[in-house]
């Protein structure tokens, strides 16, 4: 992985997705076709999560590290948050023909608009 290690989740692998999971992930975030237009039986469900670190509790986990070594700070500290959830997290699926798209992850945490949000004439 580019930029950072990868850690793939262990032990919350589920055997599949039930219908109503299917239908709410039907449509591709990047082209907003169905995930099976490319004919492909093939989709990539995405979960975003955005953080921000929380000073403080970095200021005293380093703090406590170079007073008594890392690995026992890790061990013996409060095991505090040293980031916070900003917000809800996302899921969307991704057809195969974008999924080698170059995309701007921020557009993608965009709320979505829905076709009736503009208002009623008269």
């Amino acid at each position: 992985m580019v930029g950072g290690k990868f850690k793939p989740r262990t032990g919350e692998r589920s055997s599949g997705m039930k219908e109503e999971e299917l239908r709410e992930l039907s449509d591709c975030i990047i082209c907003k076709k169905g995930i099976g237009h490319t004919g492909l039986p093939l989709f990539t469900k995405l979960t975003i999560e955005r953080f921000g670190l929380n000073k403080s509790a970095l200021k005293r986990h380093t703090g406590l590290e170079m007073m008594i070594s890392p690995g026992l700070a890790s061990v013996m500290g409060p095991n505090e948050d040293l980031a916070d959830r900003l917000g809800d997290s996302i899921v969307v699926a991704v057809c195969e023909s974008c999924l080698t798209e170059n995309v701007c992850i921020a557009q993608l945490m965009e709320p979505v608009e829905t076709s009736d949000a503009g208002g009623q004439d008269g």
